[in-house]
């Protein structure tokens, strides 16, 4: 009966370490749709994530900014994970996120949302870069 003893104690996995996240910075990369800079703001969303966010006013069609940001995205290491669908209508909100990854899914990761909002014959875009720990 002692041979079995081992068995009843309790096993936990090994922990991996995480990967760390770089400081939150604005990408150079990251601008308006017509290539110009943007000037940032500093934040702490509601979950106490620390994010760096702009906005600006453009008349390009809702389409073109949502291919903008989807191509530079993915150009710069990110992988889109939304996108509004084309088909729906033009007079809501529209969005773009992508998300780079520190270590797996699952783990640190900075993720960019491009925000569209209809205004006037144009489109109000806001971005926001957000660091997930």
């Amino acid at each position: 009966m002692r041979t079995m003893a081992k068995y009843d104690q309790p096993v936990y996995p090994e922990a991996r370490p995480k990967a760390q996240l770089p400081p939150l910075a604005w990408p150079a990369w990251l601008v308006k749709c017509d290539g110009a800079d943007l000037q940032t703001r500093r934040g702490v969303d509601r979950f106490k994530l620390s994010y760096l966010s702009a906005e600006y006013d453009c008349v390009a069609d809702r389409s073109r900014i949502q291919a903008f940001y989807a191509d530079l995205l993915a150009a710069n290491g990110y992988t889109v994970t939304a996108q509004t669908p084309a088909v729906l209508p033009r007079d809501g909100t529209a969005i773009v996120e992508g998300a780079r990854y520190f270590g797996d899914r699952l783990g640190p990761r900075f993720v960019v949302r491009v925000e569209l909002t209809p205004a006037a014959g144009e489109f109000h875009v806001e971005l926001r870069i957000t660091a997930r720990p």
